[in-house]
């Protein structure tokens, strides 16, 4: 390990780090992780972009960054899993702005170190200011002194990344380094034991003035009083996500889940059968029961009661009916009337009588119950046989299944393979695009230069020309207001003269405007009374023809209040006399009913064979 008073680094594999201070590059790693946040064009077009802002050129550093970059983008998920709970439990004393700075410490904790080792970390780490470097030791802390990497970090990686992967990428060499590690805590922890105090500058000797002259008493200035500035709130815009980022979480979660379902609809069908296990003694007894309660059920016949004759016997209330209601029992009981006279009448002229295909039409609904229940039937026992008939290819199924299975694991690691072997060529292609976008920035550089100065040249020639301009137009406005000036006097000298505004008005006359409807005030005084003498002449000829209809109305509701009661009492008289008939029916048994029960008690005795036979095999 090196000493603390580190100011350049040489990281292994990455010579020649002479272009910026493992401080500079550790805050730069951290800066463009920071902007991509907000930023809507992918990694690789970002990163390009910082590193033409920055102007960070060299090699060694270009490379390294985007490293660290390119990884902390590709493993953000995992990181997140330890970052998240290091924040969930002891993030009191951090900000969201120190999220970045957690997340390129983990992944050189935890990928970078893999290959270049702890002293490489150590260096970096010991050239951050101590507030940093604070809180660096207390993450490296939190997720690789205790157990945590061994048990929930674990547990989700795995439901990130297949367990043979995590193994050998993360904990593998985790565990080699986890020792070197606690020392690198342990060392940062003395550093900041150990505080500094500066030393203290010696009094310099102030020399006395000489005793020559009074000095002479100055003014005062006055005191200028400074408004308080006022606090702008921050705007809301500055902590919430982009619109098109939360499209893209959202169109992300929705892929989720199409995958998940897709995922359980393939393990219920093929994986899960794989995991398939015998039910106990006591599970299949409580089937069985089930099952004969459920037919047991189906079996009772539900028959309609006939009404009680209480019903027909209640006293009728009377009910105080407004006008709407009288007109509509009326009408009712009139057609009531009419149809009932136009019966008798085909009746006595030998036509047909509905009575008879009324009670034809009751017997038939009775058929048409009689015949659903018996399809009710019907198919709960084919359901029935259906579930034994699953049972018995359940386990036909199970060969089959892990053949499938064999195969699927066997074309996911060939997957695999060529997935890495397309990584690689990426990062390659990347690191091609990066050289081009270098030497095409130097271009840009040059054609702006060019067009700086020809912008120059163009900016002389308009000052000149404007300055020319403003020259006549201020010419031209000098005359104008001069010409205005001379309006305004005269104006001002019309408005000094008197004017004679007396003006006799007579009533009797017209206004003089040339229509044909012209009147004079006395004239239209005269016409308003004989229209106030009409109006009131017909307003009293309404009201009595309101009053008129009123009574007309009200003893006509009369009349009809006294067909209604006629009518009420008949039907209450006929109700009396014939009171309701039960609907029970006759259910005719069905022969496929039989068919399918002897079918099913066949099938579980089958499958009951079958059980036993399984079970008194485990048992030896």
């Amino acid at each position: 390990s090196r000493g603390t008073n580190v100011d350049r680094v040489t990281l292994t594999g990455l010579t020649g780090m002479a272009a910026l201070s493992p401080r500079e590059v550790f805050t730069k790693c951290v800066a463009v992780l920071q902007s991509y946040e907000t930023s809507l064009v992918g990694p690789d077009a970002h990163l390009v972009q910082f590193l033409t802002d920055e102007k960070i050129a060299l090699e060694d550093d270009v490379d390294f960054m985007t490293d660290v970059f390119l990884g902390c983008v590709r493993f953000s998920k995992m990181l997140d899993v330890v970052i998240n709970g290091f924040l969930a439990r002891d993030g009191r004393n951090f900000l969201l702005q120190d999220k970045p700075m957690l997340r390129v410490v983990a992944y050189m904790a935890i990928i970078v170190v893999a290959s270049t080792g702890v002293e490489v970390l150590e260096a970096i780490l010991f050239a951050l200011p101590r507030v940093v470097l604070g809180k660096a030791a207390t993450f490296l802390r939190f997720g690789w002194s205790g157990d945590a990497l061994d048990t929930w970090v674990r547990e989700r990686w795995c439901g990130l990344y297949d367990e043979v992967y995590v193994e050998e990428q993360f904990l593998g060499p985790l565990a080699d380094h986890r020792y070197g590690i606690a020392e690198l805590c342990d060392k940062i922890d003395q550093k900041l034991a150990h505080k500094t105090t500066p030393l203290r500058a010696a009094n310099p000797t102030v020399p006395k003035p000489f005793n020559l002259t009074q000095p002479k008493v100055k003014m005062l200035e006055p005191v200028v009083k400074t408004r308080a500035k006022i606090n702008v709130p921050v705007p809301k815009s500055t902590y919430t996500m982009p619109i098109e980022q939360q499209a893209l979480e959202r169109k992300k979660r929705r892929n989720r889940e199409r995958a998940e379902q897709t995922r359980l609809l393939a393990e219920s069908t093929v994986s899960a059968s794989l995991a398939s296990y015998g039910e106990s003694a006591r599970t299949k007894a409580l089937r069985d029961e089930l099952q004969e309660r459920e037919e047991v059920e189906l079996q009772v016949k539900i028959v309609a009661k006939p009404l009680p004759a209480t019903i027909f016997d209640t006293p009728s209330l009377e009910v105080k009916l407004n006008t709407g209601a009288i007109l509509r029992e009326e009408n009712k009981i009139r057609a009531e009337l009419e149809a009932e006279a136009e019966r008798l009448a085909a009746v006595e002229a030998g036509g047909f009588d509905r009575t008879a295909f009324t009670e034809m039409k009751r017997e038939l609904a009775a058929q048409n119950a009689a015949q659903h229940d018996s399809e009710v039937q019907v198919k709960h026992l084919m359901g029935l046989i259906a579930r034994e008939d699953r049972d018995l290819a359940k386990e036909a199924h199970a060969a089959q299944a892990r053949k499938i299975a064999r195969k699927v694991r066997t074309e996911r690691e060939v997957l695999l393979t060529q997935i890495e072997d397309e990584r690689l060529t990426l990062e390659e292609l990347n690191k091609k695009k990066v050289e081009e976008a270098a030497e095409l920035q130097e271009r840009m550089l040059q054609a702006k230069a060019a067009v700086v100065e020809h912008n120059a040249e163009v900016v002389k020639g308009v000052t000149e020309t404007n300055r020319v301009l403003l020259q006549e137009a201020a010419a031209r406005e000098a005359a104008e207001k001069e010409k205005r000036a001379e309006v305004i006097r005269e104006i001002r000298a019309l408005q000094t003269a008197g004017v004679n505004r007396v003006k006799l008005v007579d009533m009797t006359e017209t206004s003089g405007c040339g229509f044909l409807t012209e009147m004079s005030y006395i004239e239209l005084q005269e016409r308003l009374a004989l229209l106030r003498v009409r109006n009131s002449r017909d307003e009293d000829e309404r009201r009595a023809a309101i009053a008129r209809d009123k009574v007309n109305a009200e003893n006509a509701l009369t009349r009809k209040l006294k067909t209604i009661a006629q009518a009420r009492a008949a039907r209450q008289a006929n109700a009396r006399k014939k009171p309701g008939e039960g609907l029970g029916r006759k259910v005719v048994p069905d022969a496929r009913v039989a068919a399918l029960q002897a079918q099913l008690e066949a099938k579980r005795g089958i499958t009951h064979s079958k059980r036993a036979k399984a079970a008194r095999a485990g048992v030896l």
